[in-house]
């Protein structure tokens, strides 16, 4: 698994590479016919090359903090309440009565913003704005910039007026695409959210209750702790939302389950549930992998189960405690590779500070301290401290 893994890295790193040298080949081939290869020519053609860079990335990572942000003004109007707001690596949330900074990434996700959603009131709850604010906002800063270039602000500066025009591409570009009813392999866009909850009304208490499970988790509360009528409020059972509940509840399970029912389960919840995310489709594989390593490993089964999908979901996700856990299990129990599983070890200790659900990796260093447990009773000699 490992070595597939260093394979796949490669090949994007040079994919990147390649990427990159081409991008600067089209802008420096018609410069160098133009004015030649001189020292003169040189220094303004890097010069163009790393501003417009540098104003796609700002106009870029700009347009994501201004949709999560209309996210969280709309949703505030319509009576939401903060509980966490995400860029890029970054994870802003509220605990303990003051705003906390976690690493966390929500894959498939450039950004996210999550609230609680306010109560119902007689099997109703606003949404449409909550959802729609993201364009809004984007919407908003596409027609502020395309004034600024109208007015022929920062005239006379190299390129900036036209940085406005960039910008306003891209959160006109990020305003469509939000709204277009689109279902991607991990997210669906804010307008499928919103076709979905308008077409289908049995759907709206399984959002409700999504909502309403995630902000809990981003505030720490423990997933024993969380109402359990939230688990069970819906009568829709094909959702993304009612897939998405019954698999955290899953994922949840105690430590003391018995692997090959524990297989079983899994196995038959992604078999059967059609409507599960690419995340939590890959989380269950991820917790099935874990049960296979620590039960009976077979390796047909493991081989099955470890597709290159997999692996770079893993790879996506390789700070989230339950892939972290799975691979430990992996490297010392099936691989006997107890140098690699230190590691692995490791990492998890070097997350906990910042990764933001204290209770995910609680339930992480108890599964590896299973399958220490595990590895002692196989092999007495071996350091189960690592």
């Amino acid at each position: 698994m490992r070595g597939k893994m260093k394979n796949r890295r490669k090949f994007s790193k040079i994919f990147f590479i390649l990427y990159i040298a081409g991008l600067i080949a089209i802008i420096a081939r018609p410069w160098i016919r133009d004015y030649g290869f001189t020292s003169d020519a040189l220094l303004p053609m890097i010069l163009t090359i790393v501003l417009l860079g540098a104003a796609w990335y700002i106009s870029f990572a700009s347009a994501v903090i201004v949709h999560e942000f209309g996210h969280l003004i709309f949703g505030l109007l319509t009576g939401y309440t903060f509980a966490a707001i995400g860029f890029g690596h970054h994870l802003f949330l509220m605990r303990d009565g003051r705003l906390r900074r976690f690493v966390y990434k929500l894959p498939g996700a450039l950004g996210f913003c999550t609230m609680e959603v306010p109560d119902m009131k007689d099997g109703s709850f606003p949404f449409a704005l909550y959802l729609l604010g993201g364009a809004f906002g984007n919407t908003f800063l596409a027609l502020v910039c395309i004034f600024a270039f109208v007015s022929g602000i920062g005239s006379g500066v190299l390129f900036f007026p036209h940085s406005f025009l960039l910008f306003a591409f891209v959160n006109a570009y990020l305003a469509i695409v939000s709204i277009l009813p689109i279902k991607t392999k991990f997210l669906n866009t804010d307008g499928k959210q919103l076709f979905d909850l308008l077409k289908h009304k049995n759907m709206r208490k399984s959002f409700w209750a999504c909502e309403k499970i995630s902000a809990a988790q981003y505030r720490g509360v423990k997933f024993e702790d969380i109402p359990s009528e939230w688990f069970n409020e819906t009568d829709d059972t094909q959702s993304v939302y009612a897939a998405s509940i019954r698999a955290v509840r899953f994922l949840a399970r105690t430590e003391t389950d018995e692997p090959k029912e524990v297989c079983a389960l899994i196995e038959k919840e992604i078999s059967e549930n059609h409507a599960l995310s690419g995340t939590a489709k890959g989380l269950l594989t991820c917790m099935r992998i874990y049960y296979e390593s620590i039960g009976e490993r077979d390796a047909g089964t493991l081989k099955k189960l470890i597709t290159q999908t997999q692996i770079d979901f893993m790879k996506r996700m390789k700070n989230v405690p339950s892939v972290i856990q799975t691979e430990y299990a992996y490297a010392l129990l099936v691989e006997k590779d107890v140098r690699e599983a230190s590691r692995i070890k490791a990492r998890l200790e070097k997350i906990s500070k910042k990764y933001p659900f204290p209770a995910e990796i609680d339930t992480a260093k108890k599964l590896i301290a299973r399958a220490d447990e595990i590895s002692k009773s196989e092999s007495p000699n071996v350091n189960g401290d690592m």
